[in-house]
C-alpha cells in the first residue's frame, strides 16, 4: 500500500498516552451515561467536571498553553488598514 501525496502520517502513541486515552474514553462513556441536568449534581461538581475535561484535552494536545488572544491587536490593526484601502 502506498501513501498518497499530502496524506498525513498518523502519530504513534506511547504506552502512557494510550493509557490516558483509554481513561479518557472511559470517562467520556460515564459522562455520556449521566445527564448534567440531574438535580444531584451541584454547580461545583459541574465546574469540577468542566475543569477535568479541559485539563484532559490540554494533556492530549487539543489546546495549547498559549494565550488565545495573543496578537489580536495586531490583527485588528491590519484588518482596519486593509478595509480602508479596499
Amino acid at each position: 500500500m502506498s501513501i498518497k501525496r499530502g496524506a498525513k502520517k498518523h502519530k504513534s502513541f506511547s504506552i502512557e498516552e494510550r493509557e490516558k486515552i483509554k481513561q479518557g474514553i472511559e470517562g467520556l462513556r460515564k459522562f455520556n451515561s449521566m445527564s448534567l441536568n440531574e438535580p444531584e449534581m451541584s454547580l461545583e461538581q459541574k465546574f469540577d467536571l468542566l475543569d477535568a475535561m479541559h485539563q484532559f484535552s490540554r494533556e492530549m494536545g487539543a489546546f495549547s498553553g498559549e494565550d488565545p488572544l495573543q496578537g489580536l491587536e495586531v490583527k485588528i490593526k491590519i484588518a482596519k488598514v486593509v478595509n480602508c484601502v479596499s
